[in-house]
């Protein structure tokens, strides 16, 4: 164990570099008045270096004043320095980005890290990594997944090693847990989980080079490929791109079409926040009045079941057109979020192509949704009560109809004015195949749908334009200031609550109501 632990401080010293990022912070921090914020005084670089003779290349930070390059690799070679011409020559920097004294700071302090950044990488990065969660959906998801799991037992194992840095002979178990995180290294999983924790540029390298000296041949075959290596290096700008709440490419460019159509975005959304019943109902009209769109869902735990907290769609479902169908959807997310909603579910009565091809999408091609099984409340298959939802009827057709997919049912007489005379069956039990049918995990009808991802992007974006009615945002629990409501009316003075309706006259100024009743009105609490 001696010889490991000795082994291993000899690792350290070779990935030193990986003190680059939090020397350049500590320069920054030491900055004079008049380097803090001067970038022809002082900069923090970020890039990547290539060394002129041996070819090496590595991610890099390092500090510019004037003419003069302060690198951690020589601080104590050359304490004052090293002039820019000789730097530039033999490490052939490849600059990403550059930022002030107070900028570092900053950017250390939001993060938690001393660097990289996600600002550091280029544009190009950011569009290289948002085609690979395109062309590879399904290994972003698993990902994602997996992400939380990994992650701490690649903590775990960075704990015990560190242990051994510090002349502590680890246990028979730990050595153990070593191994099998090693083996899960050689799977490809912790990898992964290593590649997106802060530093996992430096860490990834660690564990191979420890793992070669050690006799241990971690890397998959697939692995050995550089380009496949640089793949799994990037996931960690891919959890960064999608935990800002950035909008799917698709659902902004469908946002922005509506907006250039001067689409009106109307919203009504019953219940209380959290509790144990909900109604969306949202609205897209054209410049001519005409609606263009619309989605309707609901919650009701008492009748739908838990359902995963998810609503489900119901009343008129969703009607679209301009191909404006999935930002409805996504927007109904966001919604749903704020209503203190879980996610988002087919409708259990039909479903048309239009709308499996949405949910097929969600299931297979977005890495920031999640799918969960939903589970028969007339007949649990799970002990999970939480995943119970009422009706199968659109599947159980699909299927083949009630007598394939129903074992057992019961015959409901008509209640109501627009119940079927004959009235309707219920089933109390499923066929072993409708089970089995149900429960596939390629069925994306048989789920609900969750955003792992937090944030509001579509709202945020309406509000900031000011295309949100007060109402709608104090029913989604946030309701808008007085100066933010007065620039609304005054952007859309017929929109001003009257005192009565109907008549010519409805929108003359004296039939207003006064601004305080309207902040009254717009400023309470959401609609019951």
């Amino acid at each position: 164990m001696k010889l490991l632990r000795e082994y291993l401080r000899g690792l350290l010293v070779e990935i030193a570099i990986g003190q680059c990022y939090p020397h350049a912070v500590k320069m920054a921090q030491g900055s004079t008045d008049e380097e803090f914020n001067d970038l022809t005084r002082f900069k923090v670089v970020h890039g990547r270096i290539t060394d002129k003779f041996s070819g090496e290349s590595v991610l890099h930070a390092w500090v510019e004043k004037g003419d003069m390059i302060f690198d951690w690799q020589t601080r104590d070679t050359k304490p004052d320095g090293i002039d820019r011409e000789t730097y530039y020559d033999i490490f052939q920097p490849e600059i990403h980005d550059e930022y002030t004294a107070e900028e570092t700071m900053v950017n250390c302090l939001k993060s938690g890290q001393a660097g990289p950044w996600l600002s550091s990488i280029q544009e190009s990065k950011i569009e290289d990594v948002k085609n690979w969660i395109r062309e590879f959906p399904g290994k972003a998801k698993e990902f994602f997944q997996d992400l939380k799991q990994e992650a701490e037992e690649t903590a775990m194992m960075g704990g015990t090693l560190a242990k051994s840095f510090h002349g502590y002979d680890l246990t028979g178990s730990e050595v153990e847990f070593v191994k099998d995180q090693l083996a899960d290294i050689g799977k490809g999983t912790v990898i992964g989980a290593a590649a997106v924790a802060p530093g996992g540029s430096v860490l990834v390298p660690f564990l191979m080079k420890a793992a070669d000296k050690l006799g241990v041949d971690l890397v998959p075959s697939a692995f050995k490929d550089e380009e496949v290596v640089k793949e799994v290096l990037t996931r960690e700008y891919i959890r960064q791109i999608l935990l800002e709440s950035k909008l799917n490419p698709k659902i902004e460019a469908q946002l922005e079409k509506a907006l250039k159509m001067g689409v009106d975005f109307s919203m009504m959304n019953f219940g209380p926040i959290g509790g144990d019943r909900a109604a969306i109902d949202i609205r897209l009209v054209n410049r001519e009045g005409r609606q263009i769109g619309q989605l309707q869902a609901s919650y009701r735990k008492s009748t739908t079941g838990p359902c995963n907290g998810a609503a489900v769609i119901s009343g008129a479902g969703v009607r679209a057109s301009h191909g404006l169908g999935p930002l409805l959807y996504d927007l109904a997310f966001e919604i749903a979020e704020k209503k203190g909603l879980q996610g988002l579910g087919p409708d259990p009565r039909e479903v048309s192509s239009d709308a499996t091809a949405v949910w097929d999408y969600y299931l297979n091609s977005r890495p920031d949704i999640e799918a969960r099984q939903r589970d028969f409340m007339e007949s649990p298959q799970t002990e999970d009560p939480n995943d119970d939802c009422h009706g199968q009827k659109d599947l159980a057709k699909k299927f083949g109809g009630t007598e394939k997919s129903y074992s057992s049912s019961e015959h409901i007489p008509p209640k109501y004015f627009d119940d079927p005379e004959e009235g309707y069956i219920v089933p109390t039990g499923y066929t072993p195949e409708f089970v089995e049918y149900y429960f596939d995990p390629k069925n994306s009808l048989s789920k609900t749908y969750h955003k792992i991802t937090p944030g509001t992007p579509i709202l945020d974006r309406l509000e900031e334009l000011n295309k949100l009615s007060p109402a709608y945002m104090k029913d989604l629990g946030m309701p808008q200031s007085k100066e933010k409501i007065m620039k609304y009316l005054e952007d859309n003075p017929k929109k001003w609550p009257l005192k009565s309706y109907g008549g010519k006259d409805q929108f003359r100024i004296e039939n207003r109501l006064p601004l305080e009743d309207v902040l009254k009105k717009w400023q309470g609490k959401p609609t019951p």
